[in-house]
């Protein structure tokens, strides 16, 4: 995924980065209703599961992070 999709999915906000990166591992089960905040979430078998997109929100997260400097990462609670 190239930064500005990165950048683009962070701003939309922390909903749809779960579903970004958890559609590896889960399956929504649209069968009880058709809004999106009510559905609920199966997990797929462990041999299923596939980490690549937590991996890159959290590789691009920790390469970010590392652009600030001492006084930032004390003023954030790093």
């Amino acid at each position: 995924m190239y930064k500005k999709d990165m950048d683009s999915l962070l701003n939309k906000g922390k909903h749809y980065v779960c579903l970004y990166v958890t559609v590896g591992c889960y399956d929504q089960d649209t069968s009880s209703t058709n809004s999106l905040d009510e559905q609920r979430l199966l997990e797929k078998h462990i041999n299923e599961h596939d980490h690549r997109r937590i991996n890159q929100v959290i590789d691009y997260l920790f390469d970010f992070r590392q652009n600030f400097t001492p006084e930032e990462l004390i003023e954030w609670g790093y």
